[in-house]
């Protein structure tokens, strides 16, 4: 992935599909590829006609360098990001919104982003269809720990790859506690600033995000039709590794501030 994460020593974190199903058209369809510089970077989940929800060190760095929004597009209605089909939708962006309190910490073995979340408005609404959807954003106060979980993304299918995949992969993970999180070898990457509330992990053994994966939708279903975005892929240590879980910002955690943009934007 084009990461804004820099490297500190010989371990980096990992935006990370490993171990997963292509997608088929219409199946994820909150699903948006974002562009920068014309080279897919990032995923995000289409949250209304107008904003993507996806993760703020794609656009600010540690060093406080800052993606431009005439440097971005996103595409939505899609399933390969090489495709000129009918149903793609592109969109530049009116504004770019990082996180306030987006930083970074640098205390351990890698440079790590906190309270890493950003929503993208795009120039124009878009039009709903079977391929562009929005997934619904989380209950407040609702406990997502120990359902299960999908995540979907472009990300590489193996870790020694820097290229995205082109075809939209999924897989399933559990989302664990914050204590059994704390309880794997991940602790020692860990931040102090990571919170009980800011974050949640998932496993998947084999399965998990790899490189290209930053901002994409964790979602879980509840019921029958209801289909919620709970976190928003940040980082993690290799890639489908069996002993380290993914990190996710909780975006429960941050609705108040997410409805607050996507309300006065």
């Amino acid at each position: 992935i084009n990461s804004l994460i820099p490297e500190k020593t010989s371990k980096v974190p990992m935006e990370r599909i490993l171990g997963g199903y292509p997608s088929s058209e219409g199946e994820h369809p909150f699903m948006a590829a974002v562009f920068i510089h014309k080279k897919y970077s990032c995923a995000g989940a289409l949250i209304t006609d107008r904003h993507i929800l996806t993760a703020g060190h794609c656009f600010k760095s540690s060093t406080g360098f800052t993606i431009r929004k005439i440097h971005v597009q996103v595409a939505l209605g899609i399933i390969q990001l090489q495709t000129t089909a009918e149903e793609l939708v592109l969109r530049r962006i009116n504004n770019i919104y990082v996180h306030p309190l987006l930083t970074y910490d640098g205390s351990n073995e890698i440079i790590l982003p906190i309270n890493d979340l950003a929503i993208l408005q795009l120039v124009s609404n878009v039009t709903f269809s079977p391929n562009i959807m929005p997934v619904k954003l989380p209950v407040e106060g609702q406990i997502y720990i120990n359902y299960t979980a999908v995540l979907a993304g472009w990300g590489a299918t193996r870790e020694t790859s820097r290229q995205p995949n082109d075809m939209l992969l999924y897989t399933t993970l559990k989302i664990i506690d914050y204590k059994t999180c704390l309880q794997t070898p991940l602790r020692y990457h860990f931040s102090k600033k990571l919170t009980l509330n800011t974050v949640l992990c998932a496993f998947g053994g084999k399965n998990d995000g790899c490189r290209g994966d930053s901002g994409a939708p964790l979602i879980v279903r509840r019921g029958m039709y209801v289909i919620e975005v709970v976190g928003i892929m940040s980082w993690g240590v290799g890639c489908g590794n069996r002993r380290y879980p993914a990190v996710y910002t909780n975006t429960t955690y941050f609705l108040e501030w997410i409805h607050n943009v996507t309300l006065t934007t």
